[in-house]
């Protein structure tokens, strides 16, 4: 069975603006996008490449949801990073 793993591209220029708070460029296009919370959360724990079983797992020792909650709502951002191309996926 394949293990999708996702981990952020290393070429993606980021700025702290401030206290948890970052900025993403998206040379390609062109785009800036702005995380906090949790989707910073999301991006630093995407490092290292990871699938969102675990990505879940860390996210419900920090934050107070619900195992759906997180598969839904890490699934959707994830998506959306991979869609605008600041994340890549790893197919074993």
């Amino acid at each position: 069975m394949t293990d999708i793993r996702f981990v952020r591209r290393k070429d993606i220029p980021e700025a702290v603006l401030g206290e948890g708070e970052i900025a993403l460029l998206n040379p390609e296009r062109g785009n800036y996008y702005g995380l906090s919370g949790t989707g910073l959360r999301i991006w630093t724990l995407l490092e290292k490449p990871t699938n969102l079983a675990q990505l879940c797992g860390q996210l419900q020792t920090e934050f107070a949801t619900t195992p759906a909650e997180c598969a839904d709502d890490a699934r959707e951002f994830v998506e959306a990073l991979v869609s605008e191309n600041l994340v890549e996926i790893i197919r074993e």
